[in-house]
């Protein structure tokens, strides 16, 4: 049964979680181990718990309450998270995110002697975290640019 699952520090460290947190969702069954061996009282975790892992982190990043994400894992599941993530993405605390965003993505531009051609396109990517980075897989703007000079 083990070899098709991880030990907490390997979850730990593929999730960018402490272990400490890791045994912390164990003791108040947010999120509990798949297998403990008995013996070693080693915890085991599937692959299918990095996604709960990765959305947990991202929530708490985003100032929600342990018993918030509790109450909608336990009632909605999984779905439940990536709701409760993509209902943050109209809410003031966003947009405040995402202006900052594009105040970043304009400044690189134009460091980079860049000049923005037509339309910016924003990409949502609110269903499974497929990236360890949290902003790999939050939001992505696209702008078309011109290399000052010549073209790209």
């Amino acid at each position: 049964m083990e070899d098709k699952l991880f030990l907490i520090g390997h979850i730990s460290e593929f999730c960018k979680v402490s272990v400490k947190t890791l045994r912390y969702y164990d003791d108040i069954d947010l999120v509990k181990p798949v297998y403990v061996n008995p013996i070693t009282r080693y915890r085991y975790y599937s692959p299918e718990q990095t996604e709960i892992i990765f959305l947990i982190k991202i929530l708490r990043e985003l100032g929600f309450a342990i018993s918030q994400i509790k109450s909608v894992l336990r009632h909605l599941g999984l779905d439940g998270l990536v709701s409760l993530f993509a209902s943050f993405l109209y809410t003031g605390k966003y947009e405040s995110l995402r202006k900052e965003g594009y105040t970043h993505l304009y400044s690189w531009i134009e460091t980079n002697s860049y000049t923005p051609q037509g339309l910016s396109i924003e990409i949502y990517h609110i269903t499974r975290p497929v990236s360890r980075i949290v902003g790999d897989f939050v939001t992505e703007i696209q702008v078309p640019v011109k290399k000052r000079g010549g073209s790209l």
